[in-house]
């Protein structure tokens, strides 16, 4: 098993187990005691602290990412780049309360509601500080290799605080202002997380190291903080622009609605963002020492593996619909489709691969704040025609659309302006069979409520898939895990 699968498996578990957490207080807790209007404006809280995090980190994050290799060149691996991270992270967070006055307004000539933002709005700002140290310290960590302990900080000990806050919520009588402010303290959790580990690991060092002064140093470092600003502010959108729009195009209870249906969809993503994440140090040494053919075989492969547990986890979640709303209120029943959409739109990030983050640490790095500019322009616009007519469906139909166009052009350009080719005859089989399962899954879960069909279609569905991959071996390392497993079990009879 290479050491990229087994880091994206360790970061897995972390995230998996953040999962079951997160559904006992996202898909059970908050839709059965709380309104929809208050989980809206948890979510609307949310999503404007992540997006103003992402700015006032400045694209910091991917530079750090991407100047790692200057430091690596030293023996020890304290070698100034913590120092760096907490200096940039400090001087965002002053930034960003030094500037609040002209995000409050600007908040307030988009939101309208005066009473409104300037209930969110202190929350708003330690959301947005809690991120910004995370975005800063959470690159750091991942040029050197421990990427797991941020899953397991982000993914996991966040959702274990969130549970534990809004459990005490709904046994308790502490107010919504309370649990709004200790919502966003726990932002803070996976930076404190991150700082402990790398003193813990001896990874913390203050020393100063000159070679920020280099040139070549400073070049790459204000090249790649535009493309990082670009591209945090483009995947901030995509988790947050739908709940931002459907709250000032519909409603705030619509919101809610959305935020857990969506919920739902999002888990798919989760050992996508393990594979793609662990795959970034590799590409950023694969392109810094112009290892073309390094670089290729990661995307080739991160791209396959995505796309083989995306099609099973899209299906799954898609032919099991009848087990989501069956544990939901009625209310929540206007979700549906957006289930649907979310998880296909998912599964189209999947089977693009790492395709953006080898193209945003490449040469033709420009492209990707080109393309990110494109997605977010389809956005606002589908969202804006959209939503009035079709509510959260439109706001559901508008990111399926948006993220294929966005994944396509990405893989073109790739090929076109770096010769990566994502494409292969092993990918073509796959895709196709993945195709035809997303549309059986689709069309059943349209007409069928019974709850068993759906999980033996699913299971008969995917067990299928799995002993194709296997027969075939066009995947060898899940052939290998498959193997082992049979191995050991039939050791122990």
């Amino acid at each position: 098993m290479s050491q990229i699968f087994k880091q994206s498996l360790k970061s897995s578990i972390f995230s998996y187990a953040g999962v079951l957490i997160g559904f006992i207080t996202t898909g059970l807790l908050m839709p059965t005691f709380l309104d929809p209007e208050d989980i809206g404006t948890i979510k609307l809280t949310q999503s404007y602290g992540q997006i103003i995090g992402v700015i006032f980190a400045l694209g910091t994050p991917t530079a750090i990412l991407k100047v790692g290799p200057f430091f690596h060149t030293s023996k020890s691996k304290t070698h100034g780049l913590f120092l760096l991270a907490l200096a940039l992270s400090t001087f965002s967070v002053i930034l960003l309360y030094l500037i609040s006055p002209v995000t409050y307004k600007v908040l307030l000539n988009y939101e309208e509601d005066q009473t409104f933002l300037d209930f969110i709005f202190p929350f708003i700002l330690l959301i947005a500080t809690g991120n910004i140290f995370f975005y800063l310290l959470d690159s750091y960590s991942n040029t050197l290799g421990y990427i797991a302990i941020s899953s397991f900080g982000k993914d996991f000990a966040m959702r274990i605080f969130n549970l534990i806050i809004i459990a005490i919520y709904v046994f308790t009588s502490i107010s919504f202002t309370t649990l709004l402010l200790v919502l966003a303290l726990i932002y803070f959790a996976p930076a404190v997380i991150l700082i402990f580990h790398s003193f813990r690991t001896n990874n913390a060092s203050l020393k100063y190291n000159p070679i920020i002064r280099t040139k070549d140093f400073i070049k790459t470092f204000r090249s790649y903080t535009l493309i990082g600003f670009v591209n945090k502010i483009n995947l901030a959108l995509v988790l947050t622009l739908d709940s931002i729009m459907i709250g000032k195009y519909d409603s705030k209870p619509a919101v809610g609605i959305y935020s857990v249906v969506f919920y739902f969809a999002s888990i798919l993503l989760i050992p996508a963002k393990a594979i793609s994440k662990n795959t970034v140090p590799f590409v950023a040494e694969g392109i810094h020492n112009n290892n073309r053919e390094t670089v290729n075989r990661i995307y080739q492969k991160t791209a396959l593996t995505e796309m083989i547990i995306g099609v099973v986890l899209a299906s799954g979640l898609i032919f099991n619909t009848p087990i989501i709303f069956g544990l939901l209120k009625d209310e929540y029943a206007a979700g549906h489709l957006v289930i649907i959409l979310i998880s296909l739109a998912n599964f189209i990030n999947m089977a693009a691969g790492n395709n953006f983050n080898i193209l945003e640490l490449s040469s033709s790095f420009v492209y990707r704040i080109i393309l990110s500019l494109i997605f977010i322009g389809l956005m606002v616009s589908l969202n804006i025609v959209l939503i009035p007519d079709y509510g959260i469906t439109g706001a559901a139909i508008a990111s399926l659309i948006s993220t294929f166009i966005y994944q396509l052009l990405g893989v073109i350009v790739l090929y076109v302006k770096e010769k990566f080719n994502l494409l292969s005859p092993t990918y073509f089989k796959v895709l196709g069979v993945s195709i035809a399962i997303l549309a059986l899954s689709v069309a059943t879960s349209i007409y069928n409520e019974n709850i068993l069909a759906g999980i033996t279609i699913s299971l008969a569905v995917n067990g299928a898939f799995i002993g194709w991959l296997y027969s075939k071996n066009i995947h060898p390392e899940f052939s290998n895990i498959i193997n082992s497993v049979v191995e050991k079990y039939l050791s122990r009879k």
